[in-house]
């Protein structure tokens, strides 16, 4: 019995009480900086192609058999042939263009887990028994430390 009892109180000594932590989680928070800017484009060469098939008759007179024209998208042309006369002019809008670009940069913060010590620790009903069995049991010990004491001196 008296082995059954010092193991006990022992064990009641030996048990620790931890501390509770709460864990706190930062919000994840996005940050989007947009910003507008100009940006020239740059467009293909523009470009023109003109071919004019001729011919000679018997009294020297110059005939005109064929014409083939191929031009870009952004050309413009006007082609004129009278009285012996070819007269072609091409157009092209030389003003440069220009477009509206948006750029977009995102700022992700990265949630960061922290372990804070709660500020109000209340002990749970096992906590407050073991604490007064270990008392009790602190108690005893000083009293039948005292007891052997005095009976080895007296």
């Amino acid at each position: 019995m008296k082995k059954i009892l010092f193991l006990f109180v022992i064990s009641a000594l030996l048990i620790s009480c931890k501390s509770k932590q709460s864990v706190v989680e930062v919000p994840v928070k996005t940050v989007e900086k947009v910003t507008e800017r100009l940006v020239e484009i740059q467009l293909p060469a523009d470009s023109a192609w003109l071919t004019v098939y001729l011919e000679c008759d018997s009294t020297n007179q110059v005939i005109l058999r064929g014409l083939s024209e191929r031009k870009s998208e952004g050309v413009l042309s006007d082609l004129k042939f009278t009285n012996g006369v070819l007269d072609y002019r091409a157009k092209t809008n030389a003003a440069p263009h220009k477009a509206t670009v948006r750029d977009s940069i995102v700022y992700k913060e990265i949630p960061v887990t922290v372990e804070v010590p709660t500020v109000e620790y209340r002990q749970t009903r096992w906590q407050a028994f073991t604490s007064k069995i270990g008392n009790i049991s602190l108690l005893l010990l000083l009293l039948f430390g005292a007891w052997k004491l005095i009976k080895i001196k007296f």
